[in-house]
């Protein structure tokens, strides 16, 4: 994770650049897919089809959210990462890597997107780990958490 004032900065410079840079369009081939940030819950589509997919975060809450996007191992649900974080233990050995993040400010869309080529029948998971201060409760624990499962070809 960030350190607070590496992420300060981040969410400052994002701000900034949101307020500056309109969208790219989208690329040919590629299915687009648009993912809400709440305060504090994703909207994320309740099915995925595998192959290439074009991830684009919209903020459209009151506080700066990230949206990372993960992919556990085969057969780890998001219950079972849940239960690692709430025993002080770190979920990173449950997943396969992190796909990648993205940060916006409070109503804006992300500058760019993340390209992923969804993987069938595999678990992908969106989180946002930001806090609203020092000592608030990060977005995960307050419901900021999606998982979905990509159908099989």
């Amino acid at each position: 994770m960030m350190h607070r004032h590496l992420l300060a900065a981040v969410i400052s410079a994002v701000a900034v650049l949101s307020a500056c840079t309109t969208s790219t369009p989208a690329t040919p081939g590629i299915r687009e897919i648009n993912v809400a940030g709440l305060d504090y819950a994703f909207q994320v589509p309740d099915s995925l089809s595998p192959g290439p997919t074009s991830f684009r975060f919209a903020n459209t809450g009151k506080v700066p959210h990230e949206m990372i996007i993960t992919l556990l191992k085969p057969g780890v649900t998001l219950g079972q990462l849940m239960a690692e974080m709430q025993a002080g233990r770190d979920p990173q050995a449950l997943t396969d890597g992190m796909v990648g993040i993205l940060i916006t400010a409070p109503g804006t869309e992300s500058i760019g997107a993340l390209h992923v080529n969804l993987l069938p029948g595999r678990t992908y998971l969106w989180v946002c780990t930001f806090q609203d201060s020092p000592d608030a409760k990060a977005h995960i624990e307050l419901g900021m958490v999606a998982s979905r499962t990509v159908a099989l070809d």
